[in-house]
């Protein structure tokens, strides 16, 4: 839980890369960076989470806590940095938490901004997010990301 997961588009380094490794992924049409509007969207319309928002900062400065309504509750801490606007892309971490939190996140933005990989800051190993995927999955990736290995 005290990991940073890092998100970026799919965009060509990423491709270049799995295309080295051998590794699929879906066709890639414009990928980009949400915009806070959206992220504020997302967050809101993401069912099983109720979600916080930081934005009364200085320009600079978003953030949001997300916090699952199940029992369990699993939760994640979301900032942008740079903050420009609500209509401008921008790039986004997630502090700490849940990685399960951090995936239901960009699963739903896949959709808007195409697919998106997601790493953490200790291990690096990018998990590749579409819509179609589950979160159970992605996790299992995120945790055990050679399978065939175990």
């Amino acid at each position: 839980m005290g990991s940073l997961y890092i998100v970026t588009p799919l965009h060509k380094e990423c491709t270049d890369w799995l295309d080295a490794e051998g590794i699929p992924y879906p066709a890639v049409v414009d990928p980009r960076m949400p915009s806070p509007r959206e992220l504020k969207d997302t967050l809101l319309g993401l069912e099983g989470f109720v979600a916080t928002f930081h934005d009364d900062q200085p320009l600079g400065n978003w953030s949001a806590t997300i916090e699952s309504t199940a029992p369990e509750k699993a939760w994640s801490h979301l900032y942008i940095n740079d903050y420009l606007s609500e209509d401008e892309p921008c790039d986004f971490y997630f502090s700490k938490g849940h990685a399960e939190v951090a995936f239901a996140v960009v699963k739903r933005l896949a959709p808007i901004c195409g697919a998106m990989v997601v790493c953490t800051d200790s291990d690096a190993w990018p998990v590749l997010v579409g819509p179609e995927d589950s979160i159970e999955d992605l996790v299992t990736r995120l945790e055990n990301p050679w399978p065939e290995d175990t």
